[in-house]
């Protein structure tokens, strides 16, 4: 529906919630790999807050997984 509506911020924030879904699936690599890709969308927002939340995101999907 954000993809429909051209809602920058909704298609963020919901590949954040599927990057987190990776996660609890174990999923770890795939998890990494969207985290990395929306931080320079949260950026282009200038969402301070999210930012920040992602990279805690991504420290936990690294020590969980075991990726490094």
């Amino acid at each position: 529906m954000a993809v429909n509506l051209r809602y920058k911020r909704g298609q963020t924030e919901a590949s954040h919630s599927i990057a987190y879904a990776f996660y609890k699936r174990g999923l770890y690599a795939e998890s990494l790999e969207l985290l990395g890709k929306i931080l320079p969308r949260y950026e282009e927002l200038n969402d301070t807050e999210k930012i920040i939340q992602v990279h805690l995101d991504m420290s936990d999907v690294l020590n969980k997984g075991g990726l490094r």
